[in-house]
């Protein structure tokens, strides 16, 4: 299984920090920097799966 969390807290992701988008607890997905890099992890993660995968 493959994920990602935006999270505004890194606490708790010590092991997992390449699936981490942190940000912010004031702005969230409201900061175009955090939007940018959430895109670029889906991206990163997720564009090589096929239809059946994407489906499970």
């Amino acid at each position: 299984m493959r994920w990602l969390a935006v999270d505004d807290r890194s606490d708790g992701f010590e092991a997992f920090r390449g699936q981490l988008v942190h940000c912010q607890t004031d702005v969230g997905l409201g900061d175009d920097v955090v939007v940018e890099q959430f895109r670029q992890q889906l991206k990163m993660f997720f564009s090589f799966l096929s239809e059946d995968e994407i489906d499970e």
